[in-house]
Formats: C-alpha cells, sequence, structure tokens
C-alpha cells in the first residue's frame, strides 16, 4: 500500500524518460548548454530540494538536465494547469501547482507528501522569469517552507538563461549556457544555524547578474534580431523621456520621438548610433533606470494613479486556455491594484493590497495578473504595451509601502 501511493505522489517515470531525451538532447545542442560538477547530484540521497535561479523560460530543462538520474517534482505556476491539454501532462509529470505570491495551502500539503515519499522537490524562489537578467524578489516565506522541510538542499545555478531566451522575446540567441550544482545547506543545517545565516546564505547562493557575468566573459550570442520586441521591456527613452517611443528592428533600438537609440551589439553592449545619444550600457541598467524613474514619480506624488481599461478573463475550462468573464477598469495607487466592472454578468469589484501581493505579474506586450485568495485575475488592457509599466510601478508603490512599514509609519 505505501509503494502506491508513493507511486501516486511522484512522476510517471516512462513519461518522464520518454520526454525527456529528445527534449534534453535538442535543447543541449541547440542553446549550447555545459554541466559543472555533477558529482554533487551524485553525492545526494532522495529526498531533498533543489532551489534554482530563474533567468529564463527553459529553466526547468536545464534542472532536470542537471539532476538526472533523480526526478524532480517541480513547483510551477499553476497558470500552466489551467490549459485543456497540457494540465494533465504536468500532472502526470509530477509536477506541483502553485499560486504565485499567495497564500496555497496545498502545494505546500504536496510538497510535504513528495517528501514523504522519498521524492525530490524542485523550487524556483523568485517566482517568476526576470525582466532584466537579475534576481528578482524572493518572499520570505521561501525560507520558512524550506526550514520546514528539514531537507538538504542542492543548488542549481544557470547563467546565460536570459540572454539566450529573454522575458521580452523567446527567440533563441544562440551563446552558451552554464549549470553548475552545488549543496548548500544538509539538513542539520535547519535545526543549528541561526535563521539570519540561514537567509544569508540563501541570498548568496540564488544572486546573480548576467550583465556582470558577461562583462567578465564576454559570450558571443549569435542572433539575426536581437533587439526583437525590446519595446516591449524598455519603454521609456533615456533621452527625452517619452514613453512606449521605442522602436527596434534588426539589431538597433531607436526612439522615434527624438531619434536617440542604439545597437545592440554580439555582446549585449548597447553601442549609441552616436555621441548624441544616451544610452545605457545594457539592458539591465535600462530597466533598472526606469525603475528608478518610477520610483520618483510615486514618491514625489501621493494621488499617483494608473488607469487602464481591461477585459478580465479566467479559467473555466472549456476549449479556450482563459474565458473572458467581465470587463471594467483597473486602478494601481498607494492602496493596491482594485478593479472595478463586471464579472459573469454582475457588478463586481476587489482590491488586490500591497500588504499581500508584492509583486504584479506580467505578459510582455500582453496582459498583467495575479492571484489572489485563491483565484487567478488575468487583465488584458487595451494597450498591452504598457504592461511592463503597471508591472514596474507596482513594484515601486510596494517599494514605498515597505519603506512605511519599516519606518513604523
Amino acid at each position: 500500500m505505501n509503494k502506491r501511493k508513493k507511486e501516486n505522489v511522484l512522476p510517471a517515470k516512462w513519461l518522464y524518460w520518454l520526454l525527456f531525451w529528445p527534449i534534453t538532447l535538442f535543447v543541449r545542442l541547440r542553446n549550447n548548454v555545459h554541466l559543472h560538477n555533477k558529482k554533487a547530484v551524485r553525492s545526494m540521497e532522495a529526498p531533498f530540494v533543489v532551489i534554482c535561479n530563474h533567468p529564463g523560460f527553459f529553466d526547468f530543462i536545464y534542472t532536470c538536465m542537471m539532476l538526472r538520474p533523480f526526478i524532480p517534482s517541480i513547483i510551477a505556476a499553476r497558470y500552466y494547469f489551467y490549459h485543456k491539454k497540457l494540465g494533465p501532462l504536468l500532472n502526470k509529470l509530477g509536477v506541483i501547482p502553485k499560486n504565485l505570491y499567495d497564500a496555497d495551502v496545498n502545494a505546500v500539503r504536496a510538497c510535504f507528501r513528495v517528501r514523504n515519499a522519498g521524492g525530490v522537490i524542485c523550487v524556483f524562489p523568485e517566482g517568476r522569469l526576470s525582466a532584466y537578467g537579475s534576481m528578482e524578489t524572493i518572499t520570505a516565506p521561501t525560507l520558512r517552507f524550506l526550514k520546514k522541510l528539514g531537507l538538504p538542499v542542492l543548488n542549481i545555478h544557470i547563467e546565460g538563461s536570459y540572454l539566450t531566451t529573454p522575458k521580452f522575446d523567446h527567440t533563441v540567441r544562440r551563446g552558451r549556457i552554464d549549470v553548475t550544482a552545488e549543496q548548500v545547506f544538509s539538513a542539520e543545517d535547519w535545526q543549528t544555524l541561526p535563521l539570519e545565516e540561514l537567509e544569508k546564505r540563501l541570498y548568496a547562493v540564488l544572486d546573480y547578474d548576467e550583465f556582470k557575468t558577461q562583462a567578465e566573459k564576454r559570450v558571443r550570442f549569435k542572433s539575426r534580431a536581437r533587439t526583437k520586441n525590446l519595446e516591449h521591456l524598455l519603454y521609456i527613452c533615456p533621452r527625452c523621456g517619452a514613453e512606449f517611443s521605442m522602436a527596434t528592428y534588426d539589431d538597433k533600438i531607436r526612439c522615434t520621438a527624438c531619434g536617440n537609440g542604439a545597437v545592440l551589439n554580439e555582446y549585449y553592449d548597447f553601442v549609441p548610433f552616436g555621441p548624441g545619444c544616451v544610452v545605457p550600457a545594457n539592458i539591465r541598467d535600462w530597466y533598472l533606470l526606469q525603475k528608478e524613474k518610477e520610483y520618483q514619480a510615486v514618491r514625489e506624488n501621493d494621488a499617483y494613479e494608473l488607469r487602464s481599461h481591461v477585459l478580465l478573463k479566467q479559467p473555466r475550462g472549456g476549449k479556450e486556455w482563459f474565458s473572458v468573464v467581465g470587463e471594467g477598469e483597473t486602478v494601481l495607487d498607494r492602496n493596491g491594484l482594485r478593479y472595478e466592472g463586471t464579472k459573469d454578468g454582475e457588478a463586481f469589484c476587489f482590491t488586490i493590497p500591497l500588504s499581500i501581493v508584492p509583486v504584479l505579474l506580467y505578459g510582455t506586450n500582453e496582459n498583467y495578473e495575479s492571484y489572489y485568495n485563491g483565484e487567478f485575475y488575468y487583465f488584458l488592457p487595451n494597450e498591452p504595451q504598457h504592461s511592463v509599466k503597471w508591472s514596474v510601478v507596482y513594484e515601486q508603490i510596494h517599494r514605498l509601502y515597505e519603506e512605511g512599514v519599516n519606518n513604523g509609519e
């Protein structure tokens, strides 16, 4: 009976290996993947936890490549389970669905079932793809969750994934990906080390900056259209300040309002068109510039807000991944994100408070979305390119909120 229970909670081995070999062989050759320190994986004994940084979309494949012969139960956004065909496949592969940045008791219970069955739990603590090739927010419950599991922890560190398939466009820019394994916690560490030391070590092993690494290694990333869709990520002109005026073509990005622009070379450096152009050194610096500009804007204006007409989508089964269930207006201000409109033909409104949800997830040039109180809300704005601004501004408003909390305001 115990054996049957174990097989029910862990991935189906036959299906996993059937998919593993062709997918990993293709990805390894196409993306030029290199695995380092496999002996760290071979030294592990299940059950254990794997923690990974998350610079690019295919990180779960690189992780599985490194973990062989172990089969991980990967924690992934419940978003993917709403798909009619993909959801059942993920269930058979032992993937654990979770509401991102929302309390999800079912996901926690599933992890403990995997632990008790002797499995391997794989966690991406950032909970989202990096927008600019550096570590994103890690929520406080992550450390408490790992401590409660009390298992040895293997860190898998991925470099080059963002530069290969960046968030703004999943077209492959072929360069090099390095994947390294290292055990970072023993089971005893969770019982003996102070919480401050555990937190410090966790952040240290997860930290990454692909542009800093690239400045040192100078890897060439080949692509016929390196700046494809980059205008949907870099939306503020560094020279004239115009928003959503950037246009891209081939390897170039240019402001249609003032002509400011640059070439993005094979090393991911911006090379300005001329001496009068004002362009940051790379994508990371440009994105951080936008964050700082938005922070100053919301800090200097107590009444700052964003408004947009949206269609509200939710998972309802059937042929569509998400169905339109209403429409209305979203408002983002210092109280959080508010929706006022309809749902299922009736008046409906709610507010996602800053105290609960620290991040507004978004799809580049598509939508912004959030899990809240066990439900998933997918907002499709009239101007989908503005989705990145909503995410950036939400983060800066939350930053102000945290500063107020820390100052006792």
